[in-house]
């Protein structure tokens, strides 16, 4: 198992991509040739999933509309009204993911990338 930190001090919610040389020298350092890679993110406020990552404008999109479906607003103010929202939104996103090992290299999709969201 391999820990890897990213913060998202934001304060809103951002995906975050983790870049095809992360995850290249992963398999090559595991020497991981057929398998699987299961991706696991142990915090309530966050997630992780795989979308397109060739246009940036499409992590955007999907900040945006996670922002459009939970609202930071409602009867709780202040940190507690914020940590709801982000609680909420870790669960709808997942908090893994599991993608195929072939030839020591994750199997992705052409325009597939993986994101860590801080929501």
């Amino acid at each position: 198992m391999q820990d890897v930190a990213c913060e998202n001090g934001t304060g809103r919610t951002q995906l975050v991509g983790c870049d095809g040389r992360t995850c290249r020298r992963w398999s090559r350092r595991r020497a991981v040739a057929t398998g699987i890679c299961y991706l696991y993110v142990p915090h309530t406020t966050a997630a992780i999933t795989i979308n397109e990552c060739a246009d940036p404008d499409v992590a955007r999109d999907v900040e945006g509309a996670l922002d459009w479906l939970i609202p930071a607003t409602g009867a709780r103010t202040g940190t507690a009204r914020v940590t709801r929202t982000r609680h909420v939104k870790g669960v709808l996103v997942g908090t893994s993911q599991i993608i195929h090992v072939e030839s020591g290299k994750l199997v992705l999709g052409r325009w597939q990338g993986v994101f860590f969201c801080g929501v």
